[in-house]
């Protein structure tokens, strides 16, 4: 059962992982907001294994 700093960031990855998805569609064309925003999934997927979220 994960405890409250570890909900805590797992809430906050999904929210900077909205805000990048939001930017991507406003501005389809940059690269570096999909490489962020590549980069930020995958460390949340890493994460997420690692306390126990998914499998």
């Amino acid at each position: 059962m994960p405890n409250l700093l570890t909900r805590l960031r797992v809430a906050i990855d999904q929210i900077e992982i909205k805000y990048l998805e939001e930017q991507v569609i406003k501005r389809p064309n940059s690269e570096e907001i999909k490489n962020k925003l590549k980069e930020v999934r995958n460390n949340f997927e890493d994460f997420a294994k690692y306390a126990g979220l998914i499998y």
